[in-house]
């Protein structure tokens, strides 16, 4: 800044001096007024210059770190998108597995459902055969009723003609 022999520079001093309406100015100190304002505003642009590089600077180490986070945000998602088709390989194999075991499922329940069928019919089989077997028993006991009662008659005949043949005489008593 370019100091008048006054207390300030031309700035202030004229500053000051504003205050009377009627001030008498040189070319010369127009020239310097002029000069100090052009040098406090280059200096005012290169300080502010050096803060805009330095943010410039911040900013593009910001935006390196972003696209360094976004490329992992970019791997993360394939990562994702390669679990997913995982994921969707082993519902289908899930899905086939699932078919084939309703089908082996139905196929079982199936055969069960005949073996369980010929078991009623062997079963109605072995009831029919156990009351025909039932019928044909109470007409042997019928028999065998009627012949051991036949027996038992013939055997008291017996016994009363050995009696009357011991009483004649006829044999001997044992």
């Amino acid at each position: 800044m370019i100091k008048t022999p006054s207390s300030g520079t031309i700035v202030e001093v004229i500053t000051e001096d504003m205050k009377r309406k009627d001030l008498p100015v040189t070319l010369e100190m127009l020239h310097l007024v002029r000069d100090d304002l052009r040098a406090e505003i280059r200096s005012f642009q290169f300080g502010t210059e050096g803060r805009f590089k330095s943010i410039d600077a911040r900013f593009e180490k910001i935006d390196r770190r972003f696209e360094q986070i976004e490329a992992r945000f970019d791997q993360i998602d394939a990562r994702f998108e390669q679990i997913d088709a995982r994921f969707e390989q082993i519902d289908r194999r899930f899905e086939r597995l699932e078919a084939k075991w309703e089908a082996k499922f139905d196929e079982f329940r199936t055969e069960i459902k005949s073996d369980i069928e010929k078991i009623k019919s062997i079963a109605y089989q072995t009831h029919a055969l156990i009351e025909e077997q039932n019928v044909r028993n109470g007409v042997v006991m019928d028999g065998l009723t009627f012949l051991f009662d036949r027996q038992d008659r013939s055997e008291a005949r017996l016994n009363a003609i050995e009696k009357n043949l011991m009483n004649l005489g006829i044999i001997k008593p044992n």
